[in-house]
């Protein structure tokens, strides 16, 4: 688990906002602002295109495109009824007060 931060001063954030904002942005980690009050607040980043992941392939789309049709000839109904079914069983061992 990361490191938590330590909280900011609001008066310290209220006179460097734009110094904060660029932190929060160019680390991606979250800034916690705390009040006289000790009321806290959390500017964070959002996540940004970056860091949802790869860019995708030809592999990758031909890959999606054949994983088409997989469920062809499952019978819905039949499949329907099982998966009903089988929430109806009950797999935990009784509980002994």
């Amino acid at each position: 688990m990361s490191k938590e931060t330590s909280p900011i001063p609001f008066t310290e954030f209220s006179n460097n906002v734009s110094r904060f904002f660029e932190q929060v942005i160019s680390e991606s980690k979250p800034v916690i602002v705390e009040n006289e009050k000790g009321e806290r607040a959390v500017l964070k980043p959002v996540i940004s295109r970056k860091l949802q992941g790869r860019k995708k392939t030809q592999a990758d789309r031909e890959a999606f495109l054949s994983s088409l049709g997989g469920w062809k000839g499952v019978d819905v109904d039949q499949f329907l009824k099982d998966n009903e079914e089988s929430r109806q069983l009950n797999t935990r061992p009784p509980v002994e007060l």
